[in-house]
């Protein structure tokens, strides 16, 4: 099965590749370091071409409006083009409590490239993962300093291993499109 991945060489994706690799898959990484740009739909139909699967496991630095643009367009350039190469399944990193907390501009971000997908007309699964113990330390760590108040979410989480992330997305990948949810943690 050919699937690419966008996202390919962050923390969960670069991951995903490897299983998805040592599966038997042809798995094309497509990331802003292997010159495929998301927001572009050029190189995202380029990078469809005889796919079978799309994953989407991106993810923007900014966690403001700018996330909600990023997150809104691409998933629309990808279903785009998505159909028009007529992919099987498309495969979506959210965030648990999306649906729950969309006073937070990241939260909205993805309930709202959730909805561009849900209403593309694609066979779909949507994996919402806890946040990953690998960003807590980073956000914890770029945070510290004199004064400083680190929020935390009004609701119980248990955070997820990256691996373990990036397992689920394999196992959804590798199954058929569940037009549903998924959630890690």
């Amino acid at each position: 099965m050919k699937i690419t991945v966008f996202g390919g060489t962050g923390r969960i994706g670069a991951e995903l590749v490897r299983l998805l690799r040592e599966g038997g898959h042809e798995a094309l990484s497509a990331s802003m370091s292997t010159g495929v740009d998301v927001m572009c739909a050029e190189h995202v139909a380029r990078a469809l071409e005889g796919a079978d699967v799309v994953v989407d496991v991106t993810a923007p630095r900014a966690r403001d409006a700018d996330a909600l643009r990023f997150h809104v367009r691409s998933m629309r350039q990808v279903c785009l083009a998505a159909l028009e190469a007529g992919v099987r399944h498309v495969v979506i990193l959210s965030a648990v409590g999306a649906d729950r907390l969309v006073l937070s501009d990241f939260f909205l971000a993805k309930l709202c490239q959730e909805s561009v997908l849900r209403t593309s007309k694609l066979p779909f699964t949507i994996v919402r993962t806890a946040p990953l113990y690998e960003t807590l330390y980073r956000i914890v760590d770029e945070e510290t300093g004199e004064d400083c108040v680190i929020s935390v979410p009004p609701f119980e989480m248990r955070p997820a291993a990256a691996a373990d992330v990036a397992q689920v997305v394999f196992e959804a990948v590798t199954s058929d499109a569940l037009n549903g949810v998924i959630e890690v943690g």
